[in-house]
């Protein structure tokens, strides 16, 4: 069988059925929006994910 192929087939992710909540997506776009400082540390940068995401949960 030289030659052939029996490889699966490609998936297209252009036929991919999607679903979202409208609603909430609408939310999240007009919700606060945060700057990440420049410049910090790994462990800074983790001290300061923790308290935004307690912001934003708080609401």
């Amino acid at each position: 069988m030289k030659g052939l192929d029996f490889s699966a087939p490609k998936h297209n992710v252009s036929h991919d059925e999607v679903n979202f909540d409208q609603r909430r997506m609408e939310k999240a776009i007009s919700g606060e929006r945060f700057v990440m400082p420049e410049g910090l540390s790994r462990e800074e940068f983790r001290e300061w994910m923790r308290e935004n995401a307690r912001k934003c949960r708080s609401k």
